[in-house]
C-alpha cells in the first residue's frame, strides 16, 4: 500500500518539473528586445514598434513576478519604461507551445494600452502577442541578435 502511495508521489514531483522546465525556458525566452511586426504597424499607423523585455527583478514564493520594460511606438505616441507584474504562466505539459501570461503594466507617463493585457509568447515562430478579449495591440517578433548584444552589454 504504501509502496504505491509512494509511486504516485514521485510520479506527480516527475510531472510538476517536467512542466516546470518548460516555463523557465519560456521565462529566459521572454527577455529581449522585440520588434513590431511591419503588417501590424502598418495597419496601426505606426511606422515602428519596440519592446525590451528585461530579466525577473522579483520572484515571490507565490509565483508573482516583475519585469522592467522599455516600449517605443513612433508618431510620438509612446517612449516610456514600463512594469510587468504577472503570475507564472503555462506553456502546457512539457512541450513548447504558447506561453501565455496575464500582466498588469504600469507605466511610467501615460498608459498607451490597458493596464491589464495578455501577453502570448511563441517560441515556436519568435512572436509575441499582446491583446486582451476585444482588441489587438501588438505583435512583434523577437530580434535574437539584437537581444543578445543587448544581453551581453548588461553583463
Amino acid at each position: 500500500m504504501y509502496t504505491y502511495a509512494l509511486f504516485l508521489v514521485v510520479i506527480i514531483i516527475l510531472i510538476y518539473n517536467a512542466n516546470d522546465c518548460s516555463v523557465r525556458e519560456y521565462e529566459d525566452y521572454m527577455t529581449g528586445i522585440w520588434r513590431g511586426d511591419p503588417g501590424f504597424c502598418a495597419g496601426a499607423d505606426l511606422s515602428s514598434m519596440m519592446l525590451y523585455v528585461g530579466g525577473r527583478s522579483d520572484t515571490s514564493w507565490f509565483g508573482s513576478r516583475i519585469r522592467e520594460c522599455y516600449l517605443i511606438m513612433n508618431n510620438d505616441i509612446c517612449n516610456q519604461s514600463i512594469t510587468l507584474s504577472y503570475s507564472r504562466g503555462s506553456s502546457g505539459f512539457c512541450s513548447v507551445g504558447k506561453y501565455e501570461i496575464t500582466a498588469h503594466v504600469k507605466y511610467e507617463d501615460e498608459a498607451v494600452m490597458p493596464e491589464t493585457v495578455t501577453m502570448e509568447f511563441d517560441m515556436r515562430s519568435g512572436v509575441l502577442r499582446i491583446h486582451n478579449d476585444t482588441k489587438l495591440y501588438g505583435v512583434l517578433w523577437k530580434d535574437a541578435e539584437m537581444s543578445m548584444m543587448a544581453e551581453q552589454t548588461v553583463e
